[in-house]
C-alpha cells in the first residue's frame, strides 16, 4: 500500500469485497448504465484481473486493472498485462491519481513476472506519456471512393454449416492458437475466455444489455477442397474470403479463415 506522490489518495489492491464499488466507478467514468447481465459481466472480468485502486478515506475514487494474458511476439509468446478499466472519478482528477495508479500497477506486474504491457481497450494516443504507442496493426482497409461499393457478390456454392455453441471453444480456440504466430500482437485465449467473454456460453439469457455474441458467421473451404473436420483441418488453410456472413456489432473475421469453421450464438440456432 502506497500513497500517491501528488495527493493523499491511498493506492492498494482492490479486494473482491470492493468489486461493487469498482463496477460503480466504471459506470460513472464511462457513462454506462450497468444492470443485470451487464453488471455481472463487468464484475466477472474484474474478478479475474489484477486490480489497483486509489482510495480516499476508504472510498474508491480511481482504479486501473490489467488482464493476465499471453501475447504473440516474433518467435513465440510472452505473458502480458493488458491495461483496462482505467477510471478516475471527476471529483478526483488532476491530482496525480492516474500516474500513481499506473506506477503501482507496474510494480505488481513486475512482481507477477509480466514483462510486457499493452492497451486492451483504448487508443494509444491517450497513453503516449506513459510509454504506449502503436506497435502493430491487425487490418488495413482501402476503399476506392471513385466507384460504387459493391454490396452484392456472385452466388457461392461452397457449403456452410452451423457450429454448436458448446463445441465452439474447442474448434475456434484450436485454430486461433495455431494462427497466433502469423502476426505479433495477437492474444492467446483459454477455454474460460472463449466461453465467458467471446461466445457468452455461461448464460443463455439474451434479453438484457448487449453483452455476448449478436450474430454468427461461417466459413467453408473452396469448392475444390474436400470439407475438413476440426480433427483433420490443415495447419495452414487456404486464404479464401468467407462464403457468406451475417453479424451485428461484431468484429471482422481474421484475414485467413479456417476451413469449415464458424461462430454462432444460442439465439441464432
Amino acid at each position: 500500500m502506497t500513497t500517491s506522490h501528488r495527493t493523499d489518495l491511498t493506492l492498494r489492491t482492490i479486494p473482491d469485497a470492493d468489486l461493487d464499488q469498482a463496477v460503480d466507478l466504471t459506470a460513472l467514468a464511462f457513462h454506462l448504465k450497468l444492470d443485470g447481465k451487464g453488471r455481472a459481466h463487468q464484475s466477472e472480468v474484474l474478478r479475474n484481473a489484477l486490480r489497483i485502486g486509489a482510495y480516499d478515506d476508504g472510498t474508491l475514487a480511481g482504479m486501473a486493472a490489467a488482464h493476465r494474458l499471453r501475447i504473440a511476439v516474433p518467435g513465440g509468446q510472452l505473458p502480458v498485462a493488458a491495461l483496462d478499466f482505467v477510471s478516475v472519478a471527476a471529483t478526483h482528477r488532476r491530482r496525480g491519481a492516474l500516474t500513481g495508479l499506473l506506477a503501482e500497477l507496474w510494480r505488481h506486474c513486475a512482481a507477477e513476472g509480466l514483462p510486457l504491457a499493452c492497451l486492451w481497450a483504448s487508443e494509444s494516443a491517450i497513453y503516449g506519456r506513459f510509454g504506449f504507442g502503436a506497435a502493430t496493426e491487425a487490418y488495413r482497409l482501402e476503399i476506392d471512393s471513385g466507384r460504387p461499393l459493391a454490396l452484392r457478390i456472385a452466388p457461392d456454392d461452397r457449403p456452410l454449416r452451423l457450429l454448436d455453441p458448446a463445441d465452439a471453444p474447442a474448434v475456434l480456440g484450436a485454430f486461433h492458437e495455431e494462427q497466433l504466430t502469423a502476426g505479433a500482437g495477437r492474444f492467446s485465449r483459454d477455454a474460460a475466455w472463449w466461453r465467458r467473454h467471446v461466445l457468452d456460453l455461461e448464460d443463455t439469457d439474451d434479453d438484457e444489455d448487449d453483452y455476448g455474441p449478436c450474430g454468427w458467421w461461417c466459413w467453408a473451404p473452396p469448392a475444390s477442397t474436400p470439407a475438413a473436420t476440426p480433427s483433420t483441418a490443415p495447419a495452414a488453410p487456404t486464404a479464401t474470403p468467407p462464403a457468406r456472413s451475417t453479424s451485428r456489432n461484431w468484429p471482422p473475421p481474421p484475414p485467413r479463415p479456417p476451413p469449415h469453421c464458424g461462430r454462432t450464438s444460442p439465439a441464432s440456432t
